[in-house]
């Protein structure tokens, strides 16, 4: 049972202009995905396409209100290496998605057992007598029920999980954090969707329905707004989204509706907690919201900027680990998903990530090239015949530019950096491509930056060991 409805904490000032861009900006985005741009893929709107400007326009906003009203949480901070890696995972993947055919895969597969399976289970037409939006609305309910299945396993089974992960090994916990997408978990997840063909619904439908599944959960990666009353025993929201972050606990597997969890015994309200992003060691009555502790991420973290662009780190600790049979099937949530929540008050202390960048240089550098990589992603979504290029493209500059940021390797970073621009200039000097001579010209401009950035870590490697 669902704890008794608590309406004292209703969004914050910050909140509710943050609930307001967001309603503004997802109409905004249904409007250009359904009116401006051409359909996609069988026929449906390219509703994630429509959104990637209003992914970088709400976090601009959300980071302008974090520092406006000085928002005390942690987790919500926008910190230049977290939110680059958060970037930079969901680049990788929307740029590796087509590169890796998962989208053909998935759609064929769809498709043959749509054509040919469905007959068995419902009769020619049965859908054309529905109304549009009561088909589009089963059709989302039907596919959130098994994105809530899939997810619950991406949780409690180990081998899913080492995809999965990625999107949770971040201590924080702002809008950027949805970006944190795993193409692993991509190469897998779409098989359990497959029901939805079985039972007759058409492909254009349910392209658009998954679409609007995956846009839905950008806006609940937030710390700003609190509870917004009956939705959260309805929808998904950002109280019972930051209970599913919270690496104590695995719960609230829900994409667009929390109700699955409600009915298969999942769910956990925020409520329950005394604090509303986590737990502190004083008793209940002292605890202020400067007091709260952090509890995002993963158990078993990452040590590497990099690691969201390679995600490995999922693999590679479950090999470690091959001996056990029980890690190796066991996911973390495999015994937490459904009992009672029970978070330790001695629980470890914050462990947000020491966001220090080596320079003001390297930020900007960083930025401009991370841009250069977006341009590139966005060729590749109007421009297959240069998909390959463009993919490798892009996943180089993120991967060097996460080694360099990581430190210890930073000088092997810059030396690939200075020879990824080489081959930048080699590979575009005779496209007629606009975005391909813009890759040409910065690429021989960043090269003196690049070399600078590399003597400077030379002098600062040199002075370093002269003091030791």
């Amino acid at each position: 049972m669902p704890p008794k409805l608590n309406f004292i904490n209703q969004p914050p000032f910050s909140g509710t202009i943050l609930l307001g861009c967001i309603v503004a900006g997802y109409v905004l985005t249904l409007y250009v995905a359904l009116k401006v741009l051409p359909p996609g893929v069988e026929g449906a709107p390219q509703i994630i396409t429509a959104g990637i400007p209003m992914f970088l326009s709400l976090m601009l906003v959300e980071m302008a209100l974090t520092s406006f009203t000085k928002f005390p949480h942690k987790a919500a901070q926008y910190t230049y290496l977290t939110t680059w890696s958060n970037v930079a995972a969901g680049i990788t993947e929307q740029v590796l998605r087509p590169v890796l055919q998962i989208v053909v895969i998935q759609n064929t597969t769809y498709t043959y057992i749509y054509n040919e399976i469905s007959g068995m289970f419902v009769s020619e037409g049965f859908y054309e007598r529905w109304h549009p939006a009561l088909l589009y609305l089963f059709a989302l309910a039907a596919f959130d029920l098994q994105y809530y299945w899939a997810h619950r396993q991406m949780h409690t089974i180990s081998f899913l999980w080492s995809g999965h992960n990625v999107h949770h090994s971040t201590d924080s916990y702002n809008l950027s954090t949805a970006l944190r997408q795993s193409w692993w978990q991509a190469c897998t997840s779409w098989i359990w969707y497959l029901p939805s063909a079985v039972i007759g619904i058409p492909p254009v439908v349910q392209l658009t329905v998954s679409q609007f599944d995956v846009l839905y959960q950008f806006w609940v990666h937030t710390c700003h707004v609190r509870r917004l009353g009956l939705l959260e025993y309805i929808l998904s929201t950002p109280a019972a989204h930051r209970i599913h972050h919270d690496r104590r606990v695995h719960k609230n597997f829900g994409g667009v509706f929390i109700v699955w969890d409600i009915i298969f015994g999942t769910f956990a309200d925020e409520g329950y907690d005394s604090g509303f992003l986590g737990c502190s060691n004083k008793s209940d009555e002292t605890v202020e919201l400067k007091d709260e502790v952090c509890f995002f991420g993963t158990s078993a973290h990452p040590t590497t900027v990099s690691e969201p662009v390679h995600q490995m780190f999922g693999w590679v600790n479950l090999l470690r680990q091959w001996s056990n049979i029980g890690f190796t099937i066991r996911g973390p949530g495999f015994s937490s998903c459904v009992k009672p929540r029970q978070l330790p008050k001695d629980s470890s202390a914050p462990r947000m990530r020491n966001d220090e960048i080596h320079s003001n240089l390297t930020a900007c550098y960083g930025v401009i090239q991370t841009l250069l990589a977006v341009a590139s992603h966005l060729t590749c979504l109007f421009m297959p015949e240069v998909r390959a290029r463009h993919a490798i493209f892009v996943w180089s500059t993120l991967l060097i530019h996460g080694i360099v940021y990581d430190g210890n390797y930073r000088t092997v970073g810059l030396y690939l950096e200075v020879i990824r621009l080489l081959v930048a200039v080699f590979v575009f000097h005779n496209s007629d491509i606009r975005v391909e001579l813009l890759h040409q010209v910065v690429s021989i401009i960043s090269l003196p930056v690049a070399l600078k950035l590399m003597a400077d870590n030379w002098r600062s490697a040199s002075i370093k060991t002269h003091t030791e």
